[in-house]
């Protein structure tokens, strides 16, 4: 079993020690449930789980200093529940960690300063606990409202500049005396800034092209794929993506099919760079998609971003899309319980997306030619999550359609 997800339902009791014995489990969602007892030390063993989303029950006790053991795991959600004691310090040997939700429980002391090493963490909500002492510098704090509701946690930094928020307004001295210095330092900087530039304007441009060219060729893979999956086996394999490999358009880009090795095809969406401006600063968007998984999910295999171009690279599905299943349909005498699959698979993949995916994901562009078909007509929800690369693609708030009018 790799996956265990039960989330919203009515579960009771306690985890079972026994559940350290599942090594294969990469994802265990029981988010939502009437979960009590303690956590058991025996989640350290699963050293191939990537999230443990166990938010909205009733744990109680502390958190298992074993979590530090599981080097895999991204995602760890014990939000909403009852736990005590401290945040284990040995938590940050978990160097994967992106997402850490806390908040909402009892726990005290200090948070680790041993979380400054974590590169990957993006999120760290401990709001509403009893947390003391300093926050320690992250990497990328980027909210303070992750810390509020712990009366006896020191500032925040202001994540829009180095100054630390004050909480209890007094530290009108502190502000004035920053001025002061930012004001003496700011001339030195002045004079600095007309040599900096004349030494980018010299190298800057150089030295970028050599890291674009080294970084341009390179298709980064989340899933298990051939040797021959490259940039220049896919250019090669689509024909230069030639009108003769076309096999679908829609609002994001068009998609084309490739044979990188007998039999193994691959779907390739070239994406609109009109849509995608500046998409190359947010890789970790993409590398969040890469990492969703459920049955009724065309896989994201990987992607490529270059100045020029940007794909994203898909499993291939032989059935077609539904749009062209509905079309052809009168002339197939199509079996109503076939028609109720397609629709029931389509649901499951969107309450996955809306309920249990983390982060939860909007579609906003569903349509036939967006559900795509085996050949035993299972269906698959392809271009989830598109929508919100776009969203961070852009500079500025929109309401507009995401995808397709």
């Amino acid at each position: 079993m790799t996956q265990f997800e039960a989330s919203y339902n009515q579960i009771g009791g306690s985890l079972p020690p026994s559940i350290g014995n599942l090594k294969m489990l990469q994802c265990f969602d029981l988010r939502g449930n009437k979960l009590s007892g303690t956590l058991p030390n025996q989640l350290g063993n699963l050293r191939l789980v990537n999230s443990i989303l166990l938010g909205s029950n009733s744990i109680e006790g502390s958190i298992p200093s074993e979590l530090g053991r599981l080097t895999s795991l991204t995602v760890l959600d014990l939000s909403h529940n009852a736990i005590t004691g401290s945040i284990p310090a040995s938590l940050s040997n978990a160097k994967n960690l992106e997402i850490v939700l806390l908040n909402n429980n009892n726990l005290s002391g200090e948070i680790p300063s041993s979380f400054s090493s974590l590169s990957n963490l993006t999120v760290l909500d401990v709001s509403f606990n009893n947390l003391s002492g300093p926050i320690p510098h992250l990497q990328h704090l980027n909210n303070c409202d992750f810390f509020r509701g712990n009366n006896l946690l020191g500032q925040c930094p202001d994540p829009s500049s180095n100054t630390p928020l004050d909480p209890h307004g007094d530290g009108q001295w502190r502000n004035k005396k920053s001025l002061i210095i930012a004001v003496v330092i700011s001339t030195s900087v002045v004079l600095c800034i007309s040599l900096v530039v004349v030494v980018v304007s010299v190298h800057g441009k150089k030295k970028f092209g050599r890291l674009s060219s080294l970084r341009s060729k390179v298709v980064v893979t989340f899933a298990d794929a051939p040797a021959e999956l490259s940039y220049d086996s896919l250019v090669r394999a689509t024909g230069n993506f030639s009108i003769r490999n076309l096999i679908g358009t829609g609002g994001f880009g068009s998609t084309y099919k490739a044979e990188l090795a007998p039999g193994y095809l691959v779907a390739v969406k070239r994406l609109s760079l009109g849509r995608f401006q500046g998409i190359q600063q947010f890789d970790a968007e993409i590398r969040t998609l890469g990492r969703i998984r459920h049955k009724n999910l065309v896989t994201l295999i990987g992607y490529y971003v270059g100045e020029a171009e940007m794909f994203l690279i898909y499993n291939y599905l032989s059935g077609g899309n539904l749009e062209t299943f509905i079309h052809e349909r009168s002339s197939k005498n199509v079996q109503w319980s076939v028609i109720y699959k397609i629709a029931f698979d389509i649901a499951q993949a969107l309450a996955y997306l809306h309920y249990s995916c983390v982060p939860r994901i909007l579609h906003r562009d569903i349509k036939p030619s967006n559900i795509l078909l085996d050949e035993e007509l299972n269906a698959y929800l392809s271009d989830f999550g598109l929508a919100k690369l776009l969203e961070v693609s852009q500079t500025h708030a929109t309401t507009d359609v995401a995808g397709t009018f």
